[in-house]
């Protein structure tokens, strides 16, 4: 079973790199160097990320990483995974080749002009993660009081663990 899978993984690996190849001659003239092409399976609802990593030494730049990452979810989550791979991965050269060329590789007007020009999407077709956590962190110990628990919150309405921080005050 290890072995299928590994030659798989090669297979995903190579027909990814000759997707790179050819986004990169139709929509950028062939102009970019091949960078580190990988799957990520920590990437669930982004679809893909440009990584660019500096290597400072004695305050000079030695050395510039950069690799793009595509999620692993298409496979278990997208009825045609190399369309939505091949999209992704356009995506992410748009910004590659905005770095390349020395200009800012955000989301910039530029960046979306490109975008649009080639038909390439914004967002990933990637599900919204619909499960919302709270987390805790430790117990604080307020000045003269009962211990009370702090709650962080990831972007989402705090009205239950209000209610539950509330709850445990009154026992």
């Amino acid at each position: 079973m290890a072995k299928a899978n590994k030659k798989n993984n090669d297979e995903n690996q190579e027909r990814l790199i000759s997707l790179f190849w050819k986004l990169n001659a139709a929509a950028f003239g062939g102009v970019l160097p091949l960078i580190k092409l990988s799957f990520n399976g920590r990437l669930k609802s982004s679809g893909g990320v440009y990584k660019r990593k500096k290597f400072i030494k004695n305050g000079e730049t030695t050395d510039l990483q950069r690799s793009i990452e595509i999620s692993k979810a298409y496979f278990t989550h997208s009825a045609d995974p190399w369309k939505d791979i091949e999209d992704t991965l356009g995506h992410e050269l748009v910004h590659y080749w905005l770095d390349h060329l020395g200009k800012p590789y955000g989301h910039t007007p530029e960046f979306k002009q490109k975008l649009k020009a080639h038909g390439f999407s914004r967002y990933s077709r990637l599900p919204v993660r619909t499960t919302k956590r709270v987390r805790t962190t430790k117990r604080v110990r307020t000045t003269k009081r009962k211990q009370r628990r702090r709650t962080k919150s990831r972007g989402i309405p705090q009205a239950e663990a209000l209610l539950r921080l509330w709850r445990q005050w009154l026992t």
